[in-house]
């Protein structure tokens, strides 16, 4: 930054030069394990999120950054820069920042304020927002996120509890029908965060933060081939909207040598809330042996042959 100033003592001009400042950087902490998404896991890391900012001057806050892009590595000692522009700390102003990967975004005084999303069974969508930081004359630190998910995460998996011993015969299961009734489709999260004592923010992970607008029924892959004293999950996990009293249904069948012998019908409801992970297990089997009883034994009718012999 420059600034020019009219010295009184004397009739020239001098223009001060002023240090223009440390660049605003995104630093190694926005990341956390227990919350990366299957998504953004070590085999296809996050590598980029959209950036929200604001500062807050005389007159109120003041966007500095609207849909930017950042970018970076995730690592320890990593450092993440904006690719579509750089701001500067000044010393005193208050800062807050958020950034979303996934969704449409909807931004109110600077900050997003809701996003909107529609499920698709694997596109994540992530939610951070960083402290309140006030800006240092130098040594400011490198902007924190750590992103949360918003949506719930759901697989299913099939347990076959029949015995497998040598002389049971195979009894086979398969999973079908699977579905989750009137589930949100197209969402609405809305943007509540509380702002805490020490400057920090927390995300408001409820299923209450979510609107519906469109709701239809999920279905979800078969799973088939579960034998004896085994069980299978569905080969893909789903990431879906968040929802209360969601009712999951499902059908079992039962076959032998290679045919049905029964078809069940059954349900469950669940609540499925933000940044959770659901293994919904069903578990079925055979525990009753087929058993015989003689009560009496064997006897000889005595009969008197009508001819003497």
């Amino acid at each position: 930054m420059l600034a020019v100033a009219t010295l009184a003592s004397c009739a020239k001009e001098e223009t001060l030069s002023f240090d223009k400042g440390e660049a605003i950087q995104f630093g190694n902490a926005f990341v956390d394990n227990a919350t990366r998404a299957n998504d953004y896991g070590p085999n296809n890391p996050l590598t980029a999120f959209k950036l929200w900012g604001t500062i807050e001057g005389l007159e109120g806050p003041t966007a500095i950054f609207a849909d930017d892009t950042v970018t970076g590595t995730v690592g320890p000692d990593s450092e993440w820069n904006c690719t579509t522009k750089t701001q500067y700390w000044i010393e005193g102003a208050k800062y807050n920042f958020a950034a979303v990967v996934g969704g449409t975004v909807t931004a109110t005084n600077g900050l997003p304020s809701s996003i909107e999303y529609t499920a698709d069974d694997n596109t994540d969508l992530l939610y951070a927002r960083s402290n309140e930081y006030t800006g240092l004359a130098s040594g400011n630190p490198k902007v924190a996120f750590e992103f949360k998910h918003l949506l719930s995460k759901i697989k299913f998996t099939l347990e076959n509890t029949t015995s497998n011993a040598a002389n049971v015969g195979t009894y086979t299961y398969t999973l079908t029908d699977v579905k989750i009734k009137d589930a949100i489709t197209t969402g609405t999260y809305t943007v509540a965060d509380t702002k805490n004592a020490d400057n920090s923010y927390t995300v408001n992970m409820t299923a209450d933060a979510w609107t519906s607008k469109v709701v239809d029924d999920m279905e979800f892959a078969d799973i088939e081939g579960v034998t004896n004293n085994t069980s299978k999950s569905s080969t893909a996990e789903s990431l879906i909207i968040p929802m209360d009293d969601a009712v999951v249904s499902y059908t079992v069948n039962l076959y032998y040598g290679g045919k049905k012998i029964t078809s069940t019908t059954g349900s469950a409801t669940v609540d499925f809330a933000p940044g959770c992970a659901y293994n919904l297990v069903v578990s079925t089997g055979l525990n009753n042996e087929i058993k015989f009883k003689v009560e009496t034994h064997p006897t000889w009718n005595e009969i008197t042959p009508d001819t003497a012999i």
